[in-house]
């Protein structure tokens, strides 16, 4: 009467009775929604049956805050997998232990090629340098904004604007650092095709105030005579 099903409840005691095994955790759910853990300790005296032992053990909130954290977990590894915005995780080694799609998409690596590997040397970082010194601040706990240029799978120039943080374990201690990657490429060449028009433009200036001085000489010599 006080268990989900006690058809099985009985079921179960009658096999564990049978078989005469230890039993630890068997998980039971209540009508009212508690859940249980049982144990069945089997007593033995020089190899021969003597009894058994039942204890049960409320672990209703347990459960519940487990369910709680698989869920927010589901949720945010969905958040993760479907954001516009490549993340990826590397350890102290530089080496890649998670990428979502969209760091896959920016990348044109499928995530097979990039687990385990180093992350600065399969995506052919330009400058180098910038990877070290960003891996030494992560280790020092320093989080900040940076951009580099890279080559893609297929060997496109592209421009990344990187907001990186220091990874912890569960002691505190940074065992790698998470990175968050927006391709700014097109941005990166508006901003290049804008100094090339503003230089442009600056010639053409000099040009036109040249042009005016030679046009005002040659007028006022005519005027003079």
């Amino acid at each position: 009467v006080y268990f989900k099903n006690p058809e099985g409840f009985v079921a179960r005691i009658d096999q564990i009775l049978m078989e005469r095994h230890l039993v630890l955790s068997d998980e039971l759910e209540m009508l009212d929604g508690r859940i249980l853990e049982r144990d069945y300790i089997p007593i033995f005296s020089n190899d021969v049956y003597k009894g058994h032992l039942w204890t049960y053990q409320d672990v209703t909130l347990r459960k519940n805050y487990k369910r709680g954290l698989e869920s927010q977990k589901e949720k945010y590894s969905s958040i993760i997998a479907n954001m516009n915005l490549g993340l990826i995780e590397v350890d102290n080694e530089d080496l890649i232990q998670m990428v979502n799609q969209s760091f896959c998409t920016m990348s044109g690596f499928d995530e097979e090629d990039l687990i385990g590997k180093k992350a600065a040397g399969l995506l052919k970082v330009q400058n180098q340098n910038i990877i070290k010194e960003k891996h030494e601040e992560r280790v020092d706990g320093k989080s900040d904004s940076y951009e580099v240029e890279v080559r893609n799978k297929n060997g496109e120039v592209r421009h990344w604007l990187i907001s990186g943080a220091p990874r912890y374990d569960d002691a505190k201690n940074v065992v790698g650092s998470i990175g968050i990657h927006l391709d700014v490429t097109e941005q990166k060449q508006l901003e290049l095709q804008k100094e090339t028009l503003l230089k442009e433009l600056e010639k053409s200036n000099q040009g036109l105030q040249e042009y005016a001085h030679i046009v005002s000489h040659d007028l006022k010599s005519p005027l003079r005579s």
